[in-house]
């Protein structure tokens, strides 16, 4: 059994290819094409240790977690806003705040999850579009979003989706942002204790 240098994953002996990475192993006349496995708790030379259990395919892997270098589970916080203002704005405004609202912690939750098939950008495009029936979905996606983020961050779950929806549809939907920002609120207050 061979360990890819680049990745550490584990090859047949005959390969020359990593099955993970595509990592060629032979024709490097500068750099050893393959280590083996070092014993557990040993490194290999050159301090380089085959990760244990590495999660191949994750989008996150490696990124930096919130709350002062503490795992919090959360890769980035965002911003605490007042859910009473966001209400007020968005009518002073007559929903201009609210798109901006809308962009602004969709890409906060992108971010505090670490996920790229989250695409903000066009959540809102297809919101607009639809004259705002998409939108109405959002008010159901995000609060769902928002329970993997209670869960990262250690807080209990309180999942508001359903009412969410139900407001949006019946014409409420401003009375939603202010639910969605008091548990923003408090996911954010969360990851930075930790």
């Amino acid at each position: 059994m061979i360990y890819c240098t680049n990745c550490g994953q584990p090859n047949d002996d005959a390969a020359r290819v990593c099955t993970n990475c595509g990592k060629q192993f032979g024709g490097q006349a500068s750099s050893q094409p393959f280590a083996t496995a070092p014993p557990p708790g040993a490194q290999a030379p050159g301090g380089y240790a085959p990760p244990q259990n590495p999660p191949y395919g994750d989008p996150s892997y490696g990124m930096q977690y919130a709350g002062g270098g503490a795992r919090a589970g959360l890769y980035a916080a965002g911003e605490n806003r007042d859910p009473i203002m966001v209400i007020v704005f968005s009518i002073i405004t007559c929903g201009i705040y609210a798109i901006w609202w809308w962009y602004t912690i969709m890409t906060e939750i992108k971010n505090s999850l670490g996920r790229e098939d989250i695409n903000p950008g066009l959540d809102l495009v297809l919101a607009l579009v639809t004259c705002g029936l998409y939108l109405i979905y959002l008010h159901y996606k995000y609060p769902q979003l928002m329970l993997e983020m209670q869960d990262r961050a250690g807080l209990p779950r309180n999942d508001i989706s359903v009412i969410s929806l139900v407001l949006a549809v019946v014409g409420l939907g401003v009375v939603s942002l202010f639910m969605m920002q008091t548990e923003l609120n408090k996911i954010w207050d969360a990851a930075g204790r930790r």
